[in-house]
């Protein structure tokens, strides 16, 4: 933690010392600066169209155009300094800043990735067509592994019931949802069909994270769930666990718990993968 915050101590002194800035500027103006951005372009056919943007301050939004897991602007939930500081890092030690402007010039109908660094008074982006360097595709790589498998929401029930991803690991995913006036039930307590809202969102987005998310969906197919200890207040914490991760569906084991891991609810979840085109109109 000490280094992120020495890294970001540099990379403000940077970004301002590159310009005049007004006495009266404000810390949050300079850690709201836009730090790096990675874009890929549409192709001749169905190539996702999108583009990430991470700030000074963590915060991440990924905009998706085109045949693309997530059409619109979305903003990240787990993502912080430390991942941001790490691309930064790695881009400076791969001299990002000497590389060419372009490579692939002439090639036509190719997605192409343009990757743009803003520490410096003239930022400096990057496309590549075809044939980069090796050294930039460690760059791209390591911006796709730390950002495009997290978690990206917009408006939907999880927004809605306060529900947020805590932890990601290689064989399960946590997450945590309010016990307030959105959850309850009118006799005070946890809604049963809160409880169920929150297991099938793991286990779903669990799913996403094992399936190629540019060619499919993965969407609750049946859920059972028994609710066996009535709550009032706090957060209950869900851990979702594969069971069965075949080529179709996916079965999941999720327990809901409090705080003092007292088992709330228990259920079992089956997840349908289904190609991206079966699910339009719908």
């Amino acid at each position: 933690m000490r280094l992120v915050l020495l890294f970001l101590s540099v990379l403000v002194f940077s970004c301002s010392s590159s310009e005049k800035t007004p006495k009266n500027s404000s810390n949050k103006k300079e850690i709201d600066k836009l730090v790096f951005s990675f874009e890929r372009t549409s192709c001749f056919g169905t190539c996702p169209e999108y583009k990430l943007s991470v700030y000074m301050n963590g915060k991440a939004e990924l905009v998706g155009k085109a045949n693309y897991s997530f059409i619109g602007t979305f903003d990240c939930q787990d993502c912080d300094q430390e991942m941001m500081a790490k691309v930064v890092t790695l881009a400076d030690q791969n001299k990002f800043w000497d590389m060419e402007k372009l490579y692939g010039e002439g090639v036509a109908d190719l997605p192409s990735t343009i990757t743009t660094l803003y520490m410096k008074k003239e930022p400096k982006s990057v496309t590549n067509i075809l044939n980069g360097p090796e050294k930039l595709k460690d760059i791209e790589s390591l911006i796709f592994d730390l950002y495009f498998k997290r978690v990206w929401v917009k408006n939907t029930i999880h927004d809605a019931l306060g529900i947020e991803i805590i932890e990601v690991g290689d064989n399960f995913i946590r997450g945590k949802m309010p016990v307030d006036k959105r959850t309850v039930q009118p006799y005070g307590i946890l809604h049963g069909g809160a409880s169920v809202v929150l297991a099938e969102s793991l286990g779903s987005i669990g799913s996403h994270f094992v399936i190629d998310s540019e060619k499919y969906v993965s969407v609750g197919l049946d859920i059972n769930a028994n609710h066996l200890r009535p709550i009032r207040s706090g957060f209950v914490y869900g851990k979702a666990t594969p069971i069965h991760l075949g080529r179709k569906n996916h079965v999941w084991d999720i327990e809901i718990t409090t705080d003092r891991e007292k088992l709330v609810c228990k259920a079992r979840l089956t997840v349908a993968v289904i190609k991206k085109e079966d699910l339009v109109g719908r």
